[in-house]
């Protein structure tokens, strides 16, 4: 696929631009009169004209893809200017990325239009806001629960105390028949206030007291309030006041001076003085006040502060135009063409005995975290085999999938979420064979090596997420006739 112009998907295009109008409202500029917030089309230019240097930013670009770093898109935009738009095979923006918890420091901007409207208040309790699922006041200290500790994570609600083990309350609350519910039914674990954890659940309350409290959905409501008048160049869409007090460190959490906001992450250490809207993966947006700086990242798995960020912060050398530098602009450029191209496929090496013998067999699988009922693959093919994965829980169904040999992801979009998967697999030993599904515009990258032993009749397959949203687990699987 070629590269053309410059196109942001529309989710990226309103997380930059909403970051830019958070700067903005905040009045935190670098200059004596603040940028006009962009509209539809964004105004671009060499980044030499925003004091940033393009032989550094083509550095970046070149070393994400030299690592294979699980970045899918950044954009750096300064003054509302976008300086940077680059898209990494295979995700090259043409579909809306999953952007994760970023979507907290979303809801975060909702609820600060409603207390700005005097819709919510900070201070509103959340079990009064759903009668109907808590008609008796608790008394164990949850009617204590209010806006302001949703926010901050600070609820004391049982959730998010555990952090090594993943997200489980937020696994358990997907796959309940009401969210909200769930959420509210969550027993307490400390009086609220007193201590942070991180717990989704929490987030998704916040969604639910918009939706009773304003009458409308809070994606409704979004799109009403927030997302739709951001077309609009000059018009701010929350208060200063709350973006000040949303940005400022509600918490410190970490070691570096780290705090967390109103569902924002303030940064300390190295780092201090600039926000970030941060989810699952290495989607975030971070900004930087002083400098007029956003930067918008989506991927699968990248440490953005630990492994970009600084070399963007680098990048920045003055808070002036820099001298044009052509050449340097030309290689930043054919850097970001670059990084479109798929790879070259690789020589694939003759399949080992093993795949004939447990080609075509179903393996049923013991219960497991991912609810993979049956495992099946066919090695018609060197350089294509074909994945069939039988599903319960949410998503249940059979996925019949490809899968590329020669170092070239073969894609589909049968998969559980929607979200289009790209699988690599090798026979890593004469025995195991390994599979990575990554997802294209998603924040996954489940990893399942099968160890099949010295017999077609059994397998050990081992799944991972190297975003360590669940458990690594070894499961055994049986040679059965059908998986029904």
């Amino acid at each position: 696929m070629t590269y053309g112009p410059t196109v942001i998907p529309r989710i990226l295009y309103f997380l930059v631009l909403a970051s830019a109008c958070a700067i903005l409202a905040s009045g935190c500029s670098s200059s004596e009169t603040a940028a006009p917030a962009p509209g539809k089309t964004w105004p671009t230019a060499p980044p030499e004209e925003q004091g940033f240097n393009s032989d550094l930013l083509a550095q970046v670009i070149e070393q994400i893809n030299q690592q294979e770093l699980p970045v899918d898109s950044l954009q750096v935009a300064r003054n509302g200017v976008l300086i940077l738009d680059a898209y990494f095979y295979p995700y090259l923006g043409e579909q809306p990325h999953d952007v994760a918890s970023v979507t907290k420091s979303v809801t975060s901007t909702l609820i600060g239009i409603a207390v700005d409207r005097g819709l919510l208040s900070l201070d509103q309790s959340m079990v009064a806001s759903f009668p109907e699922l808590v008609p008796v006041p608790p008394s164990d200290g949850k009617a204590d629960i209010d806006v302001r500790h949703l926010l901050t994570m600070m609820s004391g609600l049982d959730c998010g105390r555990s952090p090594e083990e993943g997200e489980p309350e937020l696994n358990l609350m997907m796959q309940s028949d009401h969210f909200v519910k769930y959420a509210l039914e969550l027993p307490m674990a400390v009086a609220p206030g007193t201590e942070f954890a991180y717990c989704s659940p929490g987030s998704q309350v916040l969604s639910g007291m918009l939706t009773e409290e304003t009458g409308a959905r809070a994606l409704d409501f979004a799109r009403q309030n927030l997302f739709d008048p951001l077309e609009i160049g000059e018009t701010q869409v929350v208060s200063k006041a709350w973006v000040r007090e949303a940005t400022q460190k509600s918490v410190i959490v970490d070691t570096d001076e780290t705090g967390y906001g109103y569902q924002w992450w303030v940064l300390g250490g190295t780092f201090e003085g600039l926000y970030e809207a941060l989810g699952n993966g290495g989607q975030a947006i971070i900004v930087w006040p002083d400098k007029d700086v956003v930067a918008v990242f989506t991927g699968r798995g990248v440490d953005v502060i630990g492994d970009v960020a600084p070399l963007l912060v680098a990048a920045l050398q003055s808070d002036v135009a820099l001298d044009p530098n052509p050449e340097a602009y030309a290689r930043m450029n054919a850097a970001i063409r670059d990084a479109t191209e798929p790879p070259a496929a690789k020589p694939v090496p003759p399949l080992p005995p093993m795949a004939t013998e447990v080609s075509g067999k179903v393996y049923r699988l013991e219960p497991n975290l991912l609810d993979v009922q049956c495992i099946s693959l066919r090695f018609d093919s060197p350089s294509e085999v074909r994945l069939e994965l039988t599903l319960g829980g949410v998503g249940s169904g059979v996925y019949d999938l490809p899968v590329g040999m020669d170092g070239v992801p073969r894609f589909s979009e049968s998969w559980p979420t929607g979200i289009p998967v790209g699988i690599l697999g090798e026979w890593s030993e004469p025995s195991v064979f390994s599979m990575h599904i990554d997802e294209v515009a998603g924040t996954k990258q489940l990893r399942i090596r099968g160890d099949f032993g010295g017999s077609a009749e059994s397998v050990e397959l081992e799944f991972a997420d190297a975003n360590e949203s669940f458990p690594r687990q070894t499961v055994q699987g049986s040679s059965v006739a059908g998986c029904n």
